[in-house]
């Protein structure tokens, strides 16, 4: 008996009544195939390249992620250093690593449009040492500080702006520059050179290396955050420190040492000096640094350029301490100087002077302005209290002065005039002879004492501070002593306080201050002798030394200034070796006529 087809079965059997035909029609349109011996190698051709085309975009795909991962890792590295120069070596490294370049290079650019500072990768010490000086930005490295955009170049010798390399400098093709911006302000560039296997860099290299220069911009923002807050807690605590020392039992000298040393130490410069003002000059009262100390005791002109303006009241940075104050001699290095007024009631009190040599000097003191001021208010104060007290003392010293002058006066020389009357009466009484003789020396002797006595009296009335040109003298060489290990010599021929006249006696001062100590600094003498010699046609100084001679340029070098203030007054200056081994500088003025 027959089965019955159910709906479903029905089902089943029309899907297949109608789709069978299908096959059929299709089969109908396509060809039969040729024999697979005929098509296999064209097949083959084909397939490999897609394979190859499949394999180079996986490859690529590969490598974009490989170049994404080690850029987030970068970027994550960045944030995490705080420290400046650090960050700015690490970012010059990762963007070689990034862009396959063999050597890389940031340039941090001045207020100047110059390179004041450069990072070097790729390169060894010895290597920078033969190439001499980094660059200042000129040649293609200032083409992108002018036109601060990406740019790529297959040589970079090729370029309208090549500047050339210098000697021993690695041979150098390709390149690819980056600007490195912080808050919209191009900080510096990326400067990298050299693709590796002596390719050019790719549109890749130059995505992936602005994606690292933006991220950088942050980092370094963050790091100059850093370095702003801590140098302003060194500040603070420098000031609380050089405060707490000024404000002690320090004499002014040292209250105007401890504010030396404490700006030295804060600003890293390489010398620093503190110069009080003395009416219309200055004298360093203080300095610190290598050979700083030379300068010790230098008076300079109040209203010289720099330093007159600085007692206006405004900070000067200046692009050479040394040619700006040429009083301070080879005391302070060549270069960059700051000069902050020290404010007082009626005006600046003085002047604290920084030198700090070498590229990136302005801009580095240029930052350190607003924190020094601050200091210099602080140190002002000290200074200022310190000189109260030694007027103080100095007050103290000058009543007891006058109240020993007093009773030398009043007590000491009216007895001893009572006691020669009576002795004169007693020569008289005694009459001719040997006892008469003896008598009236006795009162010749206090005669002598009681003038003796006067002169005493008179010198303690005089005010300290109106020392005479013998005592500056004496002064200078006192001061030289310290430094030199032995003490000098001083003869001093004719009316030296009256006889020179007083537009010459600054120079004569001052010269014989930079013959002082130009002998501490080079000539390495144990025995030193200074003669002044006054009269109606002339002042000559002579400085004799038994140090290594004039035969160094170094030695030379000091005496630069002296030619000047003699011939400022019509007058010659000379240095020439000395008979036996030494130095003998003659300085001689005229003054004849006067």
């Amino acid at each position: 008996m027959p089965r019955s087809i159910g709906p479903r079965g029905a089902r089943r059997q029309g899907r297949r009544s109608r789709t069978a035909p299908y096959p059929r029609r299709v089969a109908e349109r396509i060809p039969e195939p040729a024999p697979s011996s005929a098509l296999r190698p064209l097949e083959r051709v084909h397939l490999d390249e897609l394979l190859a085309e499949l394999l180079d975009r996986v490859g690529e795909v590969v490598s974009t992620q490989e170049r994404l991962r080690q850029l987030l890792d970068a970027v994550v590295a960045l944030g995490s250093d705080l420290d400046l120069r650090s960050l700015l070596q690490r970012i010059t490294g990762t963007a070689c690593r990034l862009s396959g370049a063999r050597y890389g290079a940031l340039g941090v650019i001045g207020p100047d449009d110059t390179l004041v500072e450069f990072i070097t990768h790729g390169i060894t010490d010895e290597e920078r040492a033969r190439i001499g000086p980094p660059p200042e930005g000129h040649g293609v490295l200032g083409h992108l500080i002018t036109h601060p955009a990406p740019i790529r170049l297959p040589d970079i010798r090729e370029h309208a702006a090549s500047y050339g390399f210098p000697a021993h400098h690695p041979p150098m093709t390709t390149f690819l520059g980056v600007p490195l911006r912080v808050h919209g302000q191009v900080f510096g560039n990326l400067y990298l050179t050299e693709k590796a296997g002596g390719h050019q860099f790719t549109d890749d290299d130059e995505t992936v290396v602005t994606a690292l220069a933006s991220a950088a911009g942050i980092a370094v923002e963050n790091a100059r955050l850093f370095e702003s807050a801590r140098r302003h807690q060194r500040w603070l605590e420098g000031a609380a420190a050089a405060a707490e020392a000024v404000l002690g039992p320090a004499d002014g000298r040292g209250a105007a040492r401890v504010v030396a040393e404490q700006a030295l130490a804060l600003t890293g410069a390489d010398a620093a000096l503190v110069a009080v003002r003395q009416g219309d000059l200055l004298e360093v009262r203080a300095a610190d640094g290598p050979g700083a100390r030379a300068a010790e005791g230098v008076r300079l002109a109040a209203d010289d350029g720099a330093l007159g303006e600085a007692l206006s009241g405004d900070a000067v940075v200046v692009p050479d301490l040394a040619a700006a104050v040429p009083g301070l001699g080879a005391a302070v290095p060549a270069g960059t100087g700051l000069l902050v007024p020290l404010p007082g009631p009626q005006g600046p009190v003085g002047v604290l002077l920084l030198a700090r040599p070498g590229p990136g000097g302005a801009g580095l003191v240029a930052d350190d302005v607003p924190e020094l001021q601050s200091f210099a208010d602080q140190a002002s104060l000290g200074l200022q209290s310190a000189r109260a007290r030694e007027d103080r003392q100095r007050i103290a010293v000058l009543e007891d002065r006058d109240r020993i002058a007093r009773d030398l006066h009043d007590t000491v020389i009216q007895r001893l005039f009572a006691v020669g009357l009576r002795l004169q009466t007693a020569a008289e009484l005694a009459g001719p002879g040997p006892a008469e003789e003896r008598v009236l020396a006795a009162v010749e002797d206090i005669d002598v004492t009681m003038r003796d006595l006067r002169a005493a009296i008179f010198q303690l009335h005089r005010r300290r501070d109106d020392t005479g040109l013998a005592a500056e003298l004496a002064r200078l060489v006192e001061d030289a002593r310290h430094h030199l290990g032995t003490s000098p010599r001083l003869v001093l021929d004719g009316p030296v306080d009256l006889g020179v006249p007083p537009e010459v006696r600054h120079d004569l001062l001052a010269a014989l201050q930079e013959a002082l100590s130009n002998v501490v600094r080079h000539a390495g003498a144990r025995h030193v002798e200074i003669h002044l010699s006054v009269d109606r046609e002339a002042v000559r100084l002579t400085v004799q030394d038994d140090g290594r001679g004039v035969g160094s340029p170094e030695h030379r070098s000091g005496l630069a200034g002296l030619d000047a203030r003699a011939a400022r007054h019509g007058g010659t200056s000379s240095v020439a070796d000395r008979d036996g081994g030494g130095t003998v500088l003659t300085w001689t003025v005229p003054v004849s006529g006067r």
